[in-house]
Protein backbone atom coordinates (compact mmCIF):
# COMPACT_ATOMS: atom_id res chain seq x y z
CA UNK A 1 0.00 0.00 0.00
CA UNK A 2 2.89 2.37 0.68
CA UNK A 3 4.28 1.71 -2.79
CA UNK A 4 2.07 4.45 -4.28
CA UNK A 5 3.36 7.00 -1.77
CA UNK A 6 6.96 6.06 -2.57
CA UNK A 7 6.30 6.29 -6.31
CA UNK A 8 4.80 9.77 -5.98
CA UNK A 9 7.30 11.31 -3.58
CA UNK A 10 10.29 9.36 -4.88
CA UNK A 11 12.31 6.72 -3.07
CA UNK A 12 15.18 9.15 -2.48
CA UNK A 13 12.98 11.99 -1.19
CA UNK A 14 14.16 13.42 2.12
CA UNK A 15 11.26 13.12 4.55
CA UNK A 16 11.90 16.59 5.97
CA UNK A 17 11.27 18.11 2.54
CA UNK A 18 7.65 16.86 2.38
CA UNK A 19 5.31 19.79 2.98
CA UNK A 20 1.56 20.39 3.05
CA UNK A 21 1.20 21.45 -0.59
CA UNK A 22 2.94 18.26 -1.70
CA UNK A 23 0.65 16.15 0.49
CA UNK A 24 -2.44 17.86 -0.96
CA UNK A 25 -1.16 17.34 -4.49
CA UNK A 26 -0.68 13.65 -3.68
CA UNK A 27 -4.28 13.41 -2.43
CA UNK A 28 -5.61 14.94 -5.66
CA UNK A 29 -3.41 12.90 -7.99
CA UNK A 30 -4.02 9.65 -6.15
CA UNK A 31 -7.80 10.02 -6.49
CA UNK A 32 -7.33 10.11 -10.28
CA UNK A 33 -5.66 6.67 -10.33
CA UNK A 34 -7.65 3.57 -11.15
CA UNK A 35 -7.48 0.75 -8.61
CA UNK A 36 -5.95 -2.43 -10.03
CA UNK A 37 -8.31 -4.69 -8.12
CA UNK A 38 -11.55 -2.68 -8.11
CA UNK A 39 -11.19 -1.21 -11.63
CA UNK A 40 -12.49 2.19 -10.48
CA UNK A 41 -10.92 5.38 -9.06
CA UNK A 42 -9.15 5.01 -5.74
CA UNK A 43 -11.46 5.99 -2.91
CA UNK A 44 -10.85 8.54 -0.18
CA UNK A 45 -10.54 5.85 2.48
CA UNK A 46 -7.53 4.30 0.71
CA UNK A 47 -5.88 7.71 0.23
CA UNK A 48 -6.48 8.61 3.89
CA UNK A 49 -4.97 5.30 4.96
CA UNK A 50 -1.88 5.94 2.85
CA UNK A 51 -1.57 9.41 4.36
CA UNK A 52 -1.90 7.89 7.84
CA UNK A 53 1.07 5.65 7.02
CA UNK A 54 3.05 8.65 5.75
CA UNK A 55 2.14 10.59 8.89
CA UNK A 56 3.43 7.69 11.00
CA UNK A 57 6.72 7.61 9.11
CA UNK A 58 7.10 11.38 9.41
CA UNK A 59 6.22 11.33 13.12
CA UNK A 60 8.77 8.57 13.71
CA UNK A 61 11.40 10.71 11.93
CA UNK A 62 10.19 13.72 13.95
CA UNK A 63 9.24 15.55 10.77
CA UNK A 64 5.49 15.78 11.33
CA UNK A 65 5.34 19.39 12.49
CA UNK A 66 2.72 21.25 14.50
CA UNK A 67 1.92 23.18 11.31
CA UNK A 68 1.16 19.93 9.48
CA UNK A 69 -0.89 18.66 12.42
CA UNK A 70 -3.12 21.72 12.31
CA UNK A 71 -3.36 22.22 8.54
CA UNK A 72 -3.58 18.62 7.22
CA UNK A 73 -7.11 17.59 6.27
CA UNK A 74 -7.94 14.00 5.34
CA UNK A 75 -10.31 13.48 2.43
CA UNK A 76 -14.01 13.26 3.24
CA UNK A 77 -15.29 9.72 3.23
CA UNK A 78 -18.90 8.86 2.40
CA UNK A 79 -20.99 7.61 5.27
CA UNK A 80 -20.93 3.86 5.64
CA UNK A 81 -23.98 1.86 4.67
CA UNK A 82 -22.96 -0.97 6.98
CA UNK A 83 -25.77 -2.14 9.22
CA UNK A 84 -28.52 -0.72 7.01
CA UNK A 85 -29.24 -3.93 5.16
CA UNK A 86 -32.35 -4.94 7.08
CA UNK A 87 -34.59 -2.05 6.15
CA UNK A 88 -35.44 1.42 7.20
CA UNK A 89 -38.80 1.09 8.87
CA UNK A 90 -39.64 0.03 12.38
CA UNK A 91 -41.72 -2.89 11.19
CA UNK A 92 -39.43 -4.03 8.43
CA UNK A 93 -37.71 -7.32 9.15
CA UNK A 94 -33.99 -6.92 9.61
CA UNK A 95 -31.21 -9.06 10.87
CA UNK A 96 -32.30 -8.52 14.45
CA UNK A 97 -36.04 -8.87 13.79
CA UNK A 98 -37.77 -11.99 15.00
CA UNK A 99 -39.39 -14.21 12.44
CA UNK A 100 -42.54 -16.13 13.03
CA UNK A 101 -41.65 -19.78 12.71
CA UNK A 102 -44.16 -22.53 12.12
CA UNK A 103 -43.37 -25.59 14.14
CA UNK A 104 -44.89 -28.96 13.51
CA UNK A 105 -45.57 -30.99 16.63
CA UNK A 106 -44.16 -34.47 16.45
CA UNK A 107 -46.74 -37.26 16.83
Amino acid sequence: MFKNVLNFFGKNKVVRSIHLQLIRRYQIERRKHISCTMKRPVGPRAVNYEMLLLKGVMAYARCWTAELEVAYQPLREPKSRAGKVGGSGRNSPGLSGKRKQNYVKPD
